[in-house]
């Protein structure tokens, strides 16, 4: 295929590159003569494996010159304030946002430096990885563990989205990628993971089913999930028993054990809540029709009285994930009348003496009282309320909810 590449990019947005032709040297020496402007790159079909990958990936970084996060965060709390810190020293934030590297035959996180360039990276948002043979047919721990700290790294990132879809990572490597990702959450909102687990209808090993069981934990955890709003999971081999694993994980049990009746033969359907985050789940093609087996082996005692079936699980799900929108929804709309009303009253920096009401005079305890009674369907709760005056409280604001240093 034929190379694209410009040589003077200072009024450009995407710079696209394919074929096999050129060299790793040459598209960096291209790349080094001007990223002003840049924000997308796509570098796609040029056989880079795993060491051309490396090369590509440190170049990238001194040419486009990506924004490092303070490596000293402990907690989700100083992740936020590092970011924070970033948008105000850097209001022109530089460098590559959307990084597309599929059908590279790149074969491992590490040596191919993308783990390296995915942890605490601040500018990437968008990686694409389709398609490449990340740690397809090992089976070791070494490659587990790898791909288990690529997880961890996605969640020491900005990251939004993440596609790895068709790299046969195999049921081990799936499980080994959501274990990875952190409890305390990440900001992905799309991960697309599909085409990755092929248990065959005979298949002793059950992997796809692992792969389910530590996607149902991922989804269970509602700090692990908090921020992911789509997951594609289409192509992988889970099983009737796998899917119905990932479906209870979303609707929960008094859903999935009363189908939304009154009445139900289990005698606790509270036991485990719903997710909230998701918006949206595919699980096309994932073996329900040739994997039957249902396996209770690691089920809870309620899942043993879930009604879900082959053919109600769908509806169901639907319900769960329209439900999640219309209070995502609610909950932005809630979000945005105590914004206003906290940034209204932060511009006022200084008492005027004027006939309105002295909210400046108030202790900043009672301001932040008087400003939770605009969210008048009482549809944020604390952490959320919290996060709203933290955003809010920017050095022209009125100071609540300030980390004290």
């Amino acid at each position: 295929m034929e190379a694209r590449l410009r040589t003077a990019f200072p009024s450009m947005h995407h710079v696209s590159y394919h074929g096999e032709d050129v060299p790793v040297h040459i598209i960096l020496e291209r790349l080094s003569q001007g990223l002003d402007g840049v924000c997308t790159l796509t570098v796609s079909f040029t056989d880079l494996y795993d060491t051309g990958c490396r090369r590509f990936l440190e170049g990238l970084d001194e040419f486009a010159g990506w924004r490092w996060l303070d490596q000293r965060w402990i907690g989700p709390d100083e992740k936020e304030a590092s970011l924070i810190d970033m948008r105000e020293r850097m209001p022109l934030l530089r460098g590559i946002r959307f990084l597309d590297l599929s059908s590279n035959q790149i074969t491992t996180f590490d040596k191919s430096g993308l783990r390296a360039a995915v942890a605490y990276n601040g500018t990437l948002l968008v990686l694409e990885l389709q398609g490449n043979e990340l740690c397809s047919g090992t089976s070791s721990p070494a490659c587990f563990e790898e791909i288990r700290q690529f997880g961890a790294a996605v969640g020491c990132s900005v990251l939004r989205t993440l596609n790895l879809t068709a790299n046969q990572l195999g049921g081990a490597g799936l499980a080994a990628f959501f274990d990875g990702l952190p409890r305390t959450g990440t900001t992905l909102k799309t991960l697309y993971i599909s085409v990755n687990v092929f248990d065959a209808p005979d298949t002793a090993s059950n992997t796809g089913l692992d792969a389910a069981r530590s996607i149902a934990r991922f989804l269970r955890d509602p700090n692990a999930c908090r921020g992911l709003e789509r997951l594609h999971l289409n192509g992988n081999h889970f099983g009737w028993a796998g899917v119905r694993t990932i479906v209870h994980a979303v609707v929960g049990s008094h859903m999935a054990c009363t189908l939304g009746e009154e009445l139900s033969s289990c005698a606790s359907t509270h036991i485990q809540p719903p997710n909230h985050s998701l918006l949206y789940l595919d699980l096309f093609s994932t073996g329900i029709d040739t994997l039957h087996s249902v396996s209770t082996v690691d089920e809870e005692d309620w899942e043993q009285h879930s009604m879900l079936t082959p053919s109600k699980w769908t509806d169901v799900l639907a319900h769960q994930l329209l439900e999640n929108e219309l209070a995502r929804d609610a909950c932005r709309q809630s979000a945005l009348s105590v914004l206003a009303g906290a940034r209204i009253v932060g511009c006022r920096a200084t008492d005027t003496g004027g006939t309105g009401f002295p909210m400046l005079r108030l202790p900043m305890e009672l301001r932040a009282v008087v400003l939770s009674h605009l969210d008048h369907t009482h549809t944020l709760n604390r952490a959320q309320y919290t996060n709203v005056l933290r955003y809010a409280s920017a050095p022209s604001t009125i100071g609540y909810g300030l980390r004290q240093v």
